[in-house]
């Protein structure tokens, strides 16, 4: 009985896997898109293909870390506001450096760590405030404190520090000694703290916002690694946005690289939900639905702004 149960099972995976994509998948038989290509997280093997207008910045943070490797001491801040791309640049300089060095081990065997502000100090609410697992939280906050400790003792050649505020730059500069390059990544609030709390003047590259073209290139390499047709590379933003929706999107952005994502999110999220007859009434009351093209318009755009 077990035998026959596991064949009627097997069955249906054969089913779902000879299923054709338009049945299975709305983003498919739309737009030919296994998922939302502006909402999906970037692995660090494709993060290469998603990089737009910061290769000046990555140069010179790439420079600054091989005159690092010579034993001289350099301290970044990486400033600029959330949304604005602070952690996917320095993935993708972790990323690169990983690369070159694996590739390379007798020549480029550098030692760095890219490292998030959550693994310095991992607390949990309620530590220190009594209760039946204060004792049990401590030892966790421990182990944690612990493990970073261990990492500040090691000859790097870097740290690539995340989402930094004055504290953590503090912490990182006592306890890091052995590390030549210390690289922080901040908000411009927190800028005038952290000169002060750095003893020697530091290097600054601040992140401005994407212009027009960028936004384009941007929605567009997204659209690429997610597009699932043989013509892929002669695909264009601009065959499911309308000009003046994309236009839209960015005036309400303002440049920002997370927020015009979000909106090409909310707007492609939104034309499907009208194309299947799933948007709300005040949706479509809002928004002509007299789009046969399958493309987003300016009127869906202001609508996902929202």
């Amino acid at each position: 009985m077990a035998g026959e149960g596991f064949d009627r099972y097997k069955s249906i995976l054969d089913k779902a896997r000879k299923e054709k994509l338009e049945v299975l998948n709305t983003w498919y038989s739309l737009f030919k898109l296994n998922e939302d290509p502006f909402a999906r997280e970037i692995p660090d093997e494709e993060i290469d293909s998603y990089f737009i207008d910061r290769e000046n910045i990555i140069e010179n943070i790439i420079f600054d870390i091989g005159v690092a490797s010579r034993g001289i001491p350099i301290i970044v801040l990486l400033v600029a506001p959330t949304g604005f791309g602070k952690s996917s640049l320095l993935r993708y300089i972790h990323h690169i450096i990983t690369k070159i060095a694996s590739s390379d081990t007798k020549n480029y065997s550098f030692k760095g760590e890219y490292m998030l502000s959550e693994s310095l100090f991992d607390t949990k609410d309620g530590v220190g405030e009594g209760g039946e697992d204060s004792n049990d939280d401590d030892n966790n906050n421990k182990d944690s404190v612990q493990s970073w400790i261990k990492i500040s003792k090691k000859v790097m050649d870097f740290i690539l520090f995340d989402d930094a505020n004055p504290n953590y730059i503090r912490t990182i500069i006592n306890e890091f000694i052995n590390t030549k390059l210390k690289l922080f990544a901040i908000s411009p609030i927190d800028l005038e703290q952290a000169l002060s709390i750095i003893q020697y003047e530091p290097k600054i590259y601040f992140l401005s916002e994407f212009n027009y073209n960028d936004c384009v290139r941007m929605l567009e390499q997204r659209l690429k690694m997610t597009i699932q047709t043989e013509n892929k590379n002669n695909i264009k933003i601009y065959d499911l946005f309308d000009e003046t929706a994309i236009k839209t999107i960015y005036d309400n952005s303002f440049g920002i690289p997370k927020l015009i994502l979000e909106c090409s999110s909310k707007a492609l999220s939104l034309l499907k939900s009208i194309v299947i007859g799933k948007a709300s009434k005040s949706e479509q009351r809002q928004i002509d639905n007299t789009n046969n093209n399958k493309k987003v318009t300016s009127q869906i755009a202001i609508q996902a702004c929202r």
